[in-house]
């Protein structure tokens, strides 16, 4: 089992390629900055310009999943050292670059490497302020200050915000991972289910009709090569229920003759090869269905119609397949017996399979059934998956959205408090507008009439927050390094929460640009600071525009590797799912090893090689006990997967001692343990039951708990009582009524409130 689920490792990968997308850009462009900017020797700054490349590289090979991200992250410490020392001023535009190398490398340690991140995070509080007094003793203490904060601040933030994260994720997670543990239960027990339905269906085509046929006599028995024949036939059935042979065809095999029959049969439409071209699109199970209702139609004309002759007519448009058989006979009314004949050996099979039956009809008019089953049904669940990963993938995309926000703010606020925080400044100013912006998102985006005005709110903050932070720098002229140059980020970040169209984003992001190109052209012709200015500018306008591409490729690729990591998971849990019913249904098949199918196998097989007579009254008889033992099996409801195993034994040994046996279950199953307990005990009362005994066994639900009642000989049920082992939070109880009595097995209310449980039950 995957240690992640499927939100939970969207959010990691989605993190990890923005976050390392980032960092791969920013140090593409720090040689154009080396290049242009206040550096103390030109030889060192070419090396330096090339580690940046080099680090550029190893940043691409860790987004192509070609090489580890761990040292690509760590590699970005080693250059902003480097770029540290290469500065002149630290009021220039290396100082202020250099400083978001390190941002940078500290974003990525915190978010992408876990316990290591922190170490790293914690040794740079140390490490990079030593480099800083030893390369450049004279700099303002309050960058040195800044340096040793900043490490602190993201990595708290990091926590605060990754922890809030994945936790949510997990939610998501464990939401998913019930609804397929409560889905793949519910198909294991439909697997069981149809399993049971389907091997009673072929004892009822089989064994029980060839049985009925010989005990009722008649013109039934007269050609004996053919009673032999389908005896034969008959055998290797009930051979494979009891192997549990898996007898689902690899393709189309509609029959297109009665074998042993006189029918005629014609067929019309797509012959078996042509329907290989929509087996994609039909499950194999469907189609073992079709063929088999097919099957039992055609035996069903031959027997009851009167007719000499039948039609199979197949037609496959682009939505369904029909497939309708017909004949001229005597026809009937049109209406079913439940659990006989048609209703259960065509329709009910067909029902379990997806497939519509239309029965018409009429006395002395024929019968005309056809079975209609659709083609590619499965898209409108794979639309919702999808659908619901998009929902769960916003809900995602909201809280990471804001935790960068608060994030943003809470840095800042720190940065200020280590460095004058009693002194007017853009940069509170800054912090303030984007903070206010943040919470009136939080309160109001969920009106739908407050969005349009949040969108124009966010678009005007983000040049806004540009030119404060701008001014908290004296326009570029002081401080530079503590330029927080993030705060612009913040209001693009919440555009792409509040839409999910990209234009509201584009023109916060052009608004920014355009800001910065403005405030770039006045600072290096109307402030006099040429091009050290412009770089300056741009630099510090780069910073938010790039993290708001990534914050855009972040949210996009969230979505793309959600879906695509659902569709990893959902492919996993059909595997499961796949296991645990065949698990399932290996359970349901123990019900007929269970049942003791031998005695109808051995008068058979005596049927089938000449060894007893059909036409003897004494066959016919014991012909006539094994039908309507096998139609007593047939009666098992399927849903009751763990006690129909021991209703099957049961039914063994009353048949093995001429008891009669009636089984009401309702449907009702349940757990393991309880079954063991149970179905043992019914076992055990049928073996000292005496010849003749009649036993009926109740299985009902009553204010919430489990209730078994038997009714049978007083005597008998005496002397099987001591046999009941109480346990699992069950006991029993008595009461006669002459010569009959009834007990009571109940399962106790305390037992299941001190456990914690409910029983395990089933109803169909």
């Amino acid at each position: 089992m995957d240690e992640q689920g499927w939100a939970r490792r969207s959010l990691e990968r989605a993190l990890q390629r923005a976050i390392l997308l980032v960092c791969l850009v920013w140090n593409l462009l720090m040689p154009v900055v080396i290049v242009v900017g206040d550096h103390r020797d030109a030889t060192p700054a070419i090396v330096v310009a090339v580690l940046h490349v080099l680090v550029a590289a190893g940043m691409l090979g860790a987004l192509l999943g070609r090489v580890p991200p761990t040292l690509p992250v760590l590699a970005p410490f080693v250059v902003a050292a480097a770029d540290w020392v290469l500065a002149a001023s630290a009021d220039g535009v290396l100082a202020l670059a250099s400083a978001w190398t390190w941002d940078f490398a500290l974003i990525a340690s915190a978010f992408l490497l876990g316990r290591l991140g922190t170490v790293v995070c914690l040794a740079a509080t140390v490490g990079m302020p030593t480099v800083l007094l030893l390369s450049h003793p004279g700099w303002p203490i309050s960058l040195i200050v800044a340096v040793t904060v900043t490490p602190a601040a993201i990595l708290l933030v990091a926590k605060v915000a990754l922890r809030a994260l994945r936790a949510f994720a997990a939610g998501i997670d464990e939401t998913a991972q019930e609804a397929e543990a409560s889905v793949a239960e519910a198909a294991a027990s439909e697997a069981a289910r149809r399993a049971t339905s389907e091997n009673a269906r072929t004892l009822h085509d089989t064994a029980v009709n060839t049985l009925g046929a010989i005990a009722a006599g008649g013109a039934a028995v007269r050609d004996a090569d053919e009673v032999r024949r389908r005896c034969a036939s008959d055998v290797e059935a009930l051979e494979s229920v009891m192997r549990g042979d898996d007898a689902a065809p690899r393709g189309w095999s509609l029959p297109g003759s009665l074998p042993g029959h006189p029918l005629l049969v014609t067929r019309r439409g797509p012959g078996d090869d042509e329907l290989e071209y929509v087996a994609a699109s039909v499950p194999l199970g469907t189609r073992e269905a079709i063929a088999r209702a097919t099957l039992e139609l055609l035996q069903n004309v031959e027997r009851h119609s009167g007719a000499r002759a039948a039609a199979i007519e197949v037609t496959v448009d682009g939505a369904a397949l029909e497939v309708t058989v017909s004949d001229e006979g005597s026809g009937f009314d049109g209406r079913l017996r439940p659990g006989h004949g048609l209703a259960e050996s065509v329709v009910g099979r067909l029902a379990d399979a997806g497939v519509r039956v239309a029965i018409d009809s009429e006395p002395g008019r024929g019968t005309r059934v056809t079975m209609t089953c659709p083609l590619g049904a499965d898209g409108g669940a794979a639309d919702t998956a999808v659908d619901d990963v998009d929902r769960a993938v916003e809900a995602i995309r909201r809280r990471a959205g804001l935790s960068w926000s608060f994030g943003v703010v809470a840095v800042g606020v720190l940065l200020r408090l280590a460095d004058d925080p009693v002194a007017p400044s853009g940069t509170t100013a800054m912090l303030a507008i984007v903070l206010v912006l943040t919470l009136l998102v939080v309160g109001l985006a969920r009106f739908r009439p407050a969005v349009p005005v949040l969108i124009a709110l966010s678009v005007l903050v983000a040049p806004a927050a540009f030119l404060l932070g701008y001014a908290g720098t004296d326009f570029g002229t002081a401080d530079v390094g503590l330029w927080q140059a993030l705060g612009p980020s913040v209001p693009l970040v919440l555009l792409l929460m509040l839409s999910r169209q990209t234009r509201p984003f584009a023109l916060g992001c052009a608004a920014l640009v355009v800001t910065v190109v403005v405030t770039a052209g006045a600072a290096m012709v109307a402030g006099g600071q040429g091009l050290m200015g412009l770089a300056i500018v741009v630099v510090g306008g780069a910073v938010p525009v790039l993290i708001g591409v990534a914050w855009f490729l972040f949210y996009r690729g969230l979505t793309t590797i959600g879906r695509r990591a659902h569709a990893e998971s959902l492919e996993v849990s059909a595997m499961r799912r796949d296991s645990v019913m065949r698990e399932a249904v290996d359970v349901s098949r123990a019900r007929w090893r269970a049942a003791g199918l031998s005695a109808s196998l051995d008068v058979l097989r005596g049927l089938a090689i000449g060894r007893l007579d059909p036409g003897s009254s004494g066959v016919q008889q014991l012909c006539g006990r094994e039908e309507a033992y096998l139609r007593q099996l047939m009666l098992l409801d399927p849903a009751t997967i763990r006690l129909g195993a021991w209703y099957a034994r049961m039914l063994r040994e009353a048949h093995s001692r001429r008891v009669r046996v009636s089984i009401r279950g309702g449907g009702l199953d349940v757990d393991e343990a309880s079954a063991d307990l149970l179905g043992g005990f019914l076992v055990e009362i049928a073996q000292w039951s005496g010849p003749g005994a009649s036993l009926v066994v109740g299985v009902f639900e009553v204010e919430g708990l489990p209730r078994v009642t038997v009714v049978g000989p007083a005597s008998d049920l005496a002397r099987a009582r001591p046999a009941f082992a109480a346990g699992a939070g069950w006991n029993i109880g008595s009461t006669e009524f002459g010569e009959q009595a009834l007990l009571e097995i109940v399962r106790s209310r305390s037992h299941d409130e001190e456990s914690g449980s409910r029983w395990d039950s089933t109803r169909v």
